[in-house]
């Protein structure tokens, strides 16, 4: 029956996908999600993340920078000093080949596989949906996966949030079926599976699926069995092999992960106002977006409540497991669950599965009353074509060429340095990135004092390592006296009203 996790005999599969209209009406929701993400992809980009990667991607791409000028090749060889691989750098590695085949560093392809994944992932979301809701509700579900805004916004970044999603969606789809009929074949495929989404973005989707199995063995009353049975622990193994393996490698072999667990990980965060205030204000962030009103987080997060509570017991237990892993991973992930808007990214397709039951709900009892029901509908599609078009302004409207164009000149009268030092509030990636240069970050200017009262005003950094400073806003030299007394010897090789470069080579900065 609709609104349950069907029998495998009944071929959710095939039955979702028979009538025309509905097959239509899915290929439609699909293809317009993934032009709506097409549209501006070409134009440059400011984002940190997203350009980290894309200092990645360059690595791969030069090689050792045989045919660029001798200070580019220069930063082409120094680049891994700084930039190292925290993921996989699947989406990277696969750009790099794109810039071979389309003749040069390309931004859009990045964007283009990500934009791929998170589409592809709402086939997967769709086949979870049908088997909880009805075949409206899990159209709905569809839409609001494809179409809400932060989901598209970060969906058409080069960062590899999108394939960890899809890949998320892929191996819940898996063990959902595995408690269908459980079997070891369905058990090792949804492992190896859950390897490659758990490896995106090591150790995260490990959490939601351990969660969302364990739920399920409780709800079949079988967890003490999968215990005894070794099936749980199988699971874990398979699912958990391969990040481990790349954590090794990472860490004793190459040595680009050493530490990076331990800043990710920082459960003595747990006790502090600090975390969950963080949190909290990264869901008012992410869910309204891009509207500034934070209480409008409450909506969604209300409608999803309710549909877990109005659905049927089976499916209730499908839901309650993806949520309590979101919440178990913000209780692991505790930094950046607090400080990353997109570490909640998968929280839109829990909430769009959640809303889809709560509307196949409603709309199956407005079966006798057409008019209702229409206009239910009417409001669900409307508000979609809205958020499409809000993402469709946010995605076309951003236009950083003038910050472009100044990182551009930081790196000509720097001649493309490869020890900078740096204050930005995009951080370093950006610079880095538009500039041709190689730089580390000392903090990030805010209106307060950064800089300590007394004692050393760089404490864990050694000016005199560096050849230059980058101020990349001129007001912090003002508000910040530490730094102005700092800066007030120094040669200064370009200043601008919105930039600043010092020479740090000289007697000045030694002393």
């Amino acid at each position: 029956m609709e609104g349950s996790l069907r029998s495998p005999r009944e071929g959710p599969l095939v039955e979702s996908l028979l009538p025309r209209p509905r097959l239509l009406l899915i290929a439609f929701l699909l293809v317009a999600a993934l032009l709506l993400r097409v549209d501006g992809i070409t134009r440059q980009s400011v984002a940190s993340r997203e350009l980290y990667g894309g200092l990645l991607a360059r690595q791969y791409y030069f090689g050792e920078g045989e045919g660029l000028s001798p200070p580019k090749r220069r930063v082409v060889q120094e680049l891994d000093r700084v930039f190292n691989p925290i993921e996989p750098p699947v989406l990277n590695l696969a750009s790099a080949v794109g810039f071979h085949l389309t003749g040069g560093e390309n931004l859009w392809l990045p964007r283009l596989f990500s934009a791929l994944f998170w589409v592809i992932g709402g086939v997967f979301l769709y086949l979870i949906a049908v088997r909880l809701t009805t075949g409206a509700g899990a159209l709905i579900a569809l839409a609001l996966y494809l179409f809400w805004p932060f989901g598209v916004w970060i969906s058409r970044r080069g960062m590899p949030d999108a394939m960890m999603v899809a890949l998320l969606l892929a191996s819940a789809l898996l063990v959902i079926r595995y408690w269908e009929r459980p079997s070891l074949a369905r058990l090792v495929a949804a492992g190896l599976v859950s390897s490659f989404a758990v490896v995106a973005k090591p150790g995260v989707a490990l959490i939601f699926l351990v969660v969302l199995f364990v739920a399920l063995a409780l709800w079949n009353r079988a967890f003490r069995a999968t215990l005894r049975n070794g099936r749980l622990p199988l699971f874990v193994v398979l699912a958990s092999a391969v990040a481990l393996a790349y954590y090794v490698y990472g860490t004793y072999v190459r040595d680009f992960l050493a530490g990076e667990s331990e800043s990710r990980l920082e459960p003595d965060l747990l006790g502090t106002g600090w975390f969950w205030k963080g949190w909290w204000s990264m869901i008012q962030t992410s869910l309204p977006f891009p509207q500034k009103q934070g209480f409008l987080a409450l909506v969604p997060l209300a409608a999803s409540l309710a549909g877990v509570a109005l659905a049927n017991p089976r499916t209730r237990a499908v839901l309650i497991g993806f949520w309590l892993g979101y919440f178990a991973f913000g209780l692991t992930f505790t930094y950046h669950i607090a400080t990353h808007s997109y570490y909640s990214l998968p929280l839109i397709p829990i909430l769009a599965l959640s809303i889809g039951v709560l509307a196949g709900f409603v709309l199956e009892r407005l079966k006798g009353a057409p008019i209702a029901r229409g206009a239910l509908v009417t409001f669900v599609a409307l508000g979609v074509a809205a958020a499409g078009f809000k993402s469709q302004i946010l995605l076309t409207s951003e236009n950083p060429r003038r910050l472009v164009a100044d990182y551009r000149r930081i790196g000509e009268v720097t001649g493309h340095t490869t020890h900078a030092l740096v204050i930005d509030q995009l951080l370093v990636s950006p610079i880095s990135y538009w500039g041709w240069i190689v730089a580390n970050y000392w903090y990030e200017p805010t209106p307060g004092q950064d800089l300590p009262a007394s004692g050393d005003p760089s404490p864990g950094i050694d000016p005199s390592q560096y050849s230059f400073l980058i101020v990349m806003d001129v007001g912090e030299l003002q508000t910040e006296r530490k730094l102005h007394a700092f800066t007030r010897d120094l040669p200064v090789v370009a200043r601008t009203s919105d930039y600043a470069v010092f020479d740090l080579r000289g007697a000045a900065a030694s002393r």
